[in-house]
């Protein structure tokens, strides 16, 4: 299968600098080691951290490119390429065989995808987003740069959660890289995750209702993320399990998030 071969240079992007986009705030931090054993060159645990209630910027494209005033300080996360950079839409879309196999595995693209992920590379180690979970199937598709996956399969609810989706929404309280997290969390020492390294040109299928962590960088780092309406088989099957779940630690109430 022949896949997308996507060239997005800061040149590139720089032609779209006028165009608006919202940006997230990184932490800072000092130097620490996680508890999983993880190095995190630079910074710390929090440095680079981009959770759910980051503070959110309005600015244009050019700021938060390598060399701009944002740069390093905020992450370009979830931009909708349709909605913010039309004139990216139709190279950045998926095109031949695989765009007719993802749209026969699924129920259609989401509207406002793709997004753009972007980080410019200052500010070392580069952005971490929060462990979350999307209620739609990814394609994440990375440009430049490599990004680092912490996968769990939507029944670790009980060692991801603590609490319930209807007070922290599609994310988890937990900080995968936390040097404390096993005292934080007792209940996350049982959690079993899926590492992997996703490099330049390569792909990952990440499905609905699997948490996951990101860590982009160290580096310039630029992805895209195809989303798509799953199945109602598939979501049904997944929604039947835990729609009402509920342990000691957590509940998982569905129609939030």
């Amino acid at each position: 299968m022949e896949l997308l071969q996507l060239q997005l240079t800061d040149d590139k992007l720089r032609t779209l600098g006028h165009r608006a986009v919202e940006l997230r705030q990184m932490s800072p931090g000092g130097q620490q080691v996680s508890a999983l054993g993880c190095q995190v060159d630079r910074g710390s645990a929090n440095s680079g951290q981009v959770s759910k209630k980051a503070v959110k910027h309005n600015a244009t494209l050019a700021e938060a490119l390598s060399g701009g005033p944002l740069a390093g300080h905020f992450y370009a996360a979830q931009v909708s390429i349709p909605n913010s950079l039309p004139e990216l839409e139709e190279s950045s879309s998926l095109a031949g065989e695989l765009a007719e196999a993802w749209q026969n595995g699924t129920r259609g693209s989401l509207d406002a995808s793709p997004y753009l992920y972007y980080h410019g590379g200052g500010g070392e180690p580069g952005p971490s987003l929060y462990l979350h979970y999307d209620a739609a199937d990814n394609l994440v598709q990375v440009l430049d740069g490599m990004k680092d996956f912490w996968l769990y399969d939507p029944f670790q609810a009980a060692q991801l959660l603590y609490g319930s989706n209807r007070e922290h929404g599609n994310a988890s309280p937990i900080n995968v890289e936390s040097p404390t997290v096993f005292e934080d969390y007792p209940y996350f020492r049982f959690a079993v995750p899926r590492r992997c390294r996703v490099r330049a040109g390569q792909w990952l299928y990440v499905p609905l209702y699997w948490w996951h962590a990101v860590r982009s960088g160290p580096g310039r780092t630029v992805s895209l993320a195809h989303f798509a309406h799953s199945t109602k088989k598939k979501k049904g099957i997944f929604e039947k399990f835990l729609c009402g779940y509920s342990v000691k630690s957590a509940r998982f109430d569905c129609g939030t998030g």
